[in-house]
């Protein structure tokens, strides 16, 4: 796992623009001479290979949810991409050492109770997130309620 984690960040790091672009606008990716369907390839040889070694290591639904989760919640707290990757990795410690605290405590399986964590965590963003958040939602929705209706200009 060591390995693939070196590997990734690497990846991620070297090409992360190229990899930006190429993801997000082919075509502008392509005109500026990038070969973004080779990217994309590598990028899926590498996602496939962490995958293979994480179910080796710790099991489908620990990597399932620790693949997806923190991805989710911090798309719902961010719209900006490298402020996704350190939400995302903040998510997914906390997951980890809150998951195996509360386990330990409660005397359950570590990896079920990592995964209940992510589950949290989604939660907490799905309702109290910035911008797509039910409670910020409530909350604008209230504020347009209580918003004085101007009256229309007379002629």
């Amino acid at each position: 796992m060591s390995v693939m984690t070196v590997l990734n960040y690497a990846f991620i790091g070297l090409f992360y623009k190229e990899l930006k672009l190429a993801t997000f606008d082919p075509a502008l990716a392509k005109t500026f001479g990038f070969m973004p369907s080779i990217l994309f390839y590598v990028l899926l040889m590498l996602t496939s290979s962490t995958a293979v070694a994480a179910f080796d290591a710790v099991g489908a639904v620990l990597f399932i949810a620790f693949a997806i989760v923190p991805a989710s919640a911090a798309y719902l707290l961010t719209d900006r991409l490298w402020m996704m990757f350190i939400i995302g990795a903040l998510i997914s410690i906390a997951s980890s050492i809150s998951g195996y605290y509360l386990a330990v405590y409660l005397n359950v399986s570590i990896g079920g109770m990592m995964a209940v964590m992510t589950g949290v965590f989604l939660m907490l963003a799905f309702l109290a997130g910035p911008r797509y958040g039910v409670i910020t939602q409530l909350v604008k929705r209230q504020r347009a309620r209580q918003a004085p209706v101007e009256p229309p200009p007379s002629v």
